[in-house]
């Protein structure tokens, strides 16, 4: 092993925290994250945003994270698997990991060293999630993957094995497997660029926003606490895109609305509006009836399936 175990984990936004880098801050200055951003990663660690509060999918990890431990370690009674904590490199401080479990030789004494990581991951929509291979080979989400990596360069891994449950592992008990190998042209790469985010943290220069995204926006609500009573003249650079933005919201809100009524007078009595053969929305039985889109709808798809039946046909 080529890293400490520390005493207690690190708490998120207190000064150790911030100082250093864990294998979740890498996939999000990667722009490989679901949950942050460069922008808002950078703010994170310079101590601009409070922590946020967990959310759902984190906290049904976090609550299914031992019973898949424990299926995983039965499944294998070659290996033992040990909980663990926060890892620090011995030689780059500043470089931390929070493997879900190391494994270790079924006889192995407690001085043994690591075989492999464990990370556990419990996937709401594994199935249909684009990123996952077939079982059993390396072919996991980018997110994931930088993730393995840098676990295995902090603590001097060779493998991470990633057992993964959807609804259906979770329901037979079997999570799939996963085996990522260690890659040190790959290690070297993301140490190089994730010490590039520390010198620009350390600098002040912030990535840029993208304020499409809810992390950066949350970002500049806390970027400027203060408000006083001057006001300021806006150039035209900054002022006439929101505008031309306003307007073109309104535009389509407009159009959505009309289109909509269209759609929900078609439909007459029926429950349910379907299009080659996706949902596209339901009437709900309330007093009047009303209408709603169906959840998880992406226009954006159903338009390029159908461009694309219709150049083919042609």
């Amino acid at each position: 092993m080529t890293a400490t175990l520390l005493p207690e984990p690190l708490e998120p936004g207190s000064p150790e925290w911030l100082a250093n880098i864990s294998a979740s801050k890498v996939a999000a200055f990667l722009g490989l994250s679901k949950w942050d951003t460069p922008h808002s990663m950078h703010h994170a660690m310079a101590g601009t945003t409070p922590p946020e509060k967990e959310t759902q999918v984190q906290s049904d990890g976090t609550f299914w994270e031992p019973s898949i431990r424990e299926w995983f370690a039965a499944a294998h009674p070659e290996w033992e698997v040990r909980e663990t904590s926060t890892w620090r490199n011995d030689e780059r401080p500043w470089q931390t990991a929070d493997p879900d479990g190391l494994i270790y030789p079924a006889d192995a004494d407690l001085n043994a060293s690591a075989l492999a990581g464990v990370e556990i991951k419990c996937v709401h929509d594994y199935l249909g999630s684009a990123g996952w291979g077939k079982a059993g080979t390396d072919q996991v989400p980018p997110y994931y993957r930088v993730q393995a990596v840098w676990q295995m360069d902090t603590l001097g891994l060779d493998r991470v094995v990633f057992a993964v449950c959807g609804f259906r592992e979770l329901m037979e008990r079997k999570p799939a497997e996963y085996v990522v190998e260690y890659d040190a042209n790959e290690a070297t790469e993301l140490r190089a660029r994730m010490n590039a985010a520390r010198m620009a943290l350390k600098l002040g220069r912030e990535p840029r926003a993208d304020y499409a995204r809810e992390e950066d926006r949350r970002v500049l609500k806390w970027k400027f606490p203060e408000v006083s009573s001057a006001g300021l003249d806006i150039p035209d650079e900054i002022a006439i895109p929101w505008l031309e933005a306003l307007l073109a919201f309104d535009q389509a809100e407009a159009a959505e609305q009309r289109a909509r009524g269209q759609l929900v007078e078609f439909m007459g009595g029926a429950k349910a509006a379907q299009w080659g053969g996706a949902l596209l929305g339901t009437r709900r039985r309330t007093t009047p009836p009303s209408f709603s889109k169906a959840k998880g709808l992406d226009p954006a798809a159903l338009l390029t399936d159908h461009r694309s039946t219709d150049q083919e046909a042609a």
